[in-house]
């Protein structure tokens, strides 16, 4: 029997729809402002822009100035 030990997907209830959404690497969007990187993911549901909260901030050397 194969059993699934860790998987790639994590979850995250939209705010909007209360919608229980299971999303990988590759659906995360990147936006960012002045000081740090914003990381959010869309929901399919409502098109809700959730931002994932990840707690690094930019160093200042790779901010756009």
């Amino acid at each position: 029997m194969i059993e699934v030990i860790r998987s790639s997907k994590q979850t995250i209830e939209c705010n909007r729809c209360n919608s229980l959404l299971a999303y990988t690497h590759n659906d995360i969007q990147v936006g960012n402002n002045q000081f740090e990187y914003n990381l959010y993911i869309i929901c399919p549901e409502c098109g809700n822009k959730i931002e994932l909260n990840t707690g690094r901030q930019v160093p200042f050397w790779e901010r756009e100035r």
